[in-house]
């Protein structure tokens, strides 16, 4: 069977053995790839929170191994797939339970994966709510990646969500992986060239230690490098000589106009 089945759920918790059924045969080594989409259809199309979340995560995982050059045989229900995720994420919060790790929310996790590949930028205004008012890891790591694909090709400003960005960036005592993939959406968001977004970035400079410094300051010098020159290097001078990625890119950049 395959490895990776689903990041939150187990099939323990399908309500129904046709459901149970069609988990086991998505997964199957003997499953011609005729049954594995017939399986796959089963659990998106059924009514079960923990169904249509498995679905998602498949959906997610092996979308993410398309940059191998493999395929992705679930792209053929990419509106089933966004419709789906868009109703889980206005539906209240389930919580997961998966080798003892709880997560609260896991529904919205796993429908914000769909969504960090088809998302659109209305869809911003599903996600915003969510990551306010979450404090679970998984669920932010996942709203962060679906928010910086959704800003990515967005027509409109967000600065509401600039300053949930704000909160989770500046606060130390903030998983690392978070607040570095809060960065990551501020970097979609910089390339508007919005003043309160560099104003931050700045602050993530002079403020954050690594390696949130040298996000924001990779993030200024691609934006304006002769403006934030000075400030770069400044910040860069206060690094070791060993200090983490993206340390070294800050320099690479400091370089070009040395």
């Amino acid at each position: 069977m395959n490895q990776f089945k689903s990041y939150y759920w187990t099939p323990e918790n399908l309500e129904s053995e046709t459901l149970q059924k069609a988990f086991y045969q998505l997964f199957s080594e003997d499953s011609t790839n005729e049954k594995k989409v017939l399986s796959f259809k089963t659990l998106l199309e059924s009514d079960s929170v923990v169904a249509q979340s498995m679905a998602f995560d498949q959906f997610f995982y092996t979308e993410s191994l398309t940059r191998f050059g493999n395929n992705n045989p679930y792209e053929q229900f990419s509106e089933q797939l966004l419709s789906k995720a868009r109703q889980q994420l206005k539906n209240p919060p389930i919580t997961a339970n998966k080798l003892n790790e709880e997560t609260v929310g896991a529904n919205y996790a796993s429908a914000f994966g769909v969504l960090a590949h088809l998302g659109q930028e209305e869809d911003i205004f599903l996600i915003e709510p969510i990551i306010r008012s979450s404090q679970d890891i998984g669920v932010l790591w996942s709203g962060l990646f679906a928010a910086e694909h959704c800003l990515s090709s967005a027509n409109n400003l967000y600065l509401d969500f600039t300053e949930i960005l704000s909160k989770i960036i500046l606060d130390e005592e903030q998983n690392l992986g978070i607040r570095t993939a809060a960065i990551g959406v501020i970097g979609a968001i910089s390339e508007y060239a919005i003043s309160s977004v560099e104003e931050l970035l700045v602050r993530g400079v002079n403020q954050c230690s690594l390696p949130i410094s040298a996000h924001a300051a990779w993030l200024l010098g691609f934006a304006d490098l002769p403006k934030y020159a000075t400030l770069l290097q400044e910040i860069s001078n206060t690094w070791g000589d060993d200090a983490i990625y993206p340390a070294s890119e800050v320099r690479d950049l400091l370089k070009e106009i040395s």
